[in-house]
C-alpha cells in the first residue's frame, strides 16, 4: 500500500509533467499568433486564416506526439476586436460558468476538475487548471465534441495574455484531440482588446454524417469563427444594456446578468426548436 508521501509525490510528478506540456503548448500558440507566411494561407475572400500543416510538421516539434491514425486536422486563425478589457476576459476564460455563459450555444457543458495553480502573487498569470467540456453544434446528428484538457494562462507583457489548451491523455481521448489552442489577448491604447484565436483539433471525420462534413470542418461549426462571433455577440449585448447616457466600465456591469440569462435561454430554445 503507498504511503502519504509516495501519493504526494505523484501527484507533484504528475502536475509538473501538466505545467510542462502547458508551457509547450503556450510557446506554440504564441508563436502561431506572430508568424505568418509560410504557416498560414489567407482566404482573401473571408479572411479566414488556414494552417498549412505540411509548413507546421517542418517548424514545430509536435506538442502531442505523432498524430493517431484515423484522424484528420484543423487549424485555423482570426483576429477580431471586442469592447472589453484583458483581464475581463481572462477571468471568463479561467471560471467554468462565466465561459460557458460567454460562449453560450457553443459550450454545451463545461467543468474545471482541478485548479494545480490559481496564479502568482495575486494575479491569474500562471493559472493552470484541467478542465472538462462538451463543445456543440446544436442538432443532434453531428456529435459532440468531449475534450479534457489543461488551460493555462500567463501574461507576457503589461496588457498581452496568453491562454493556452491542450488535451491531456493524448491518444485516448477517443474521437476528438485538443491541438494547442485558444488565444492572445492585447489590450488596445483605445480601451478595446484585440484577441487573436488560434483553433487547432485533430478529430475522427467518420463519426460525423457525411452532409454535415463540410459545416463541423468549416471556421462556422468548430472553428475560430464560431468562437469569436460568441464572444463578440456576448459582449456586444452586454454593452447594449447600459444607458448610453450613464458611462460604466465593463467591469461593473453583473447588474446585467439576468438579462444575459434570459437572452441566452432564448437563443438556445431557438436553436433547439430549428432543429
Amino acid at each position: 500500500m503507498e504511503s502519504q508521501s509516495q501519493i504526494r509525490n505523484e501527484i507533484d510528478i504528475q502536475r509538473n509533467g501538466y505545467l510542462e506540456q502547458a508551457s509547450r503548448a503556450m510557446e506554440e500558440i504564441l508563436r502561431l499568433g506572430l508568424v505568418n507566411a509560410p504557416l498560414w494561407k489567407r482566404n482573401k475572400e473571408c479572411g479566414k486564416e488556414t494552417l498549412k500543416l505540411i509548413e507546421y510538421v517542418k517548424a514545430f516539434t509536435p506538442c502531442l506526439g505523432t498524430k493517431p491514425p484515423g484522424l484528420v486536422s484543423e487549424a485555423t486563425r482570426a483576429s477580431n476586436v471586442v469592447p472589453i478589457n484583458g483581464s475581463i476576459l481572462v477571468e471568463a476564460l479561467l471560471n467554468a460558468d462565466q465561459w460557458r455563459d460567454t460562449f453560450t450555444g457553443v459550450i454545451g457543458s463545461c467543468t474545471t476538475t482541478e485548479v494545480i495553480s490559481k496564479g502568482v502573487g495575486g494575479s491569474r498569470s500562471g493559472a493552470l487548471q484541467l478542465i472538462k467540456a462538451k463543445i456543440q453544434v446544436i442538432t443532434p446528428l453531428v456529435p459532440v465534441r468531449d475534450l479534457k484538457f489543461i488551460r493555462f494562462a500567463k501574461q507576457q507583457a503589461e496588457g498581452l495574455w496568453i491562454v493556452a489548451d491542450v488535451t491531456i491523455n493524448y491518444g485516448m481521448e477517443g474521437h476528438i484531440t485538443r491541438c494547442p489552442s485558444d488565444c492572445s489577448i492585447h489590450d488596445m491604447p483605445n480601451g478595446l482588446l484585440e484577441i487573436t484565436w488560434i483553433e487547432h483539433v485533430e478529430h475522427c471525420e467518420q463519426s460525423v454524417p457525411r452532409q454535415y462534413r463540410k459545416l463541423t470542418s468549416s471556421d462556422l461549426g468548430f472553428g475560430e469563427k464560431r468562437w469569436s462571433s460568441a464572444l463578440l455577440r456576448h459582449y456586444e449585448g452586454l454593452r447594449a444594456t447600459i444607458s448610453p447616457v450613464i458611462p460604466q466600465p465593463m467591469a461593473e456591469i453583473s447588474g446585467c446578468e439576468p438579462l444575459v440569462h434570459n437572452s441566452q435561454g432564448t437563443i438556445i430554445q431557438f436553436e433547439y426548436d430549428n432543429n
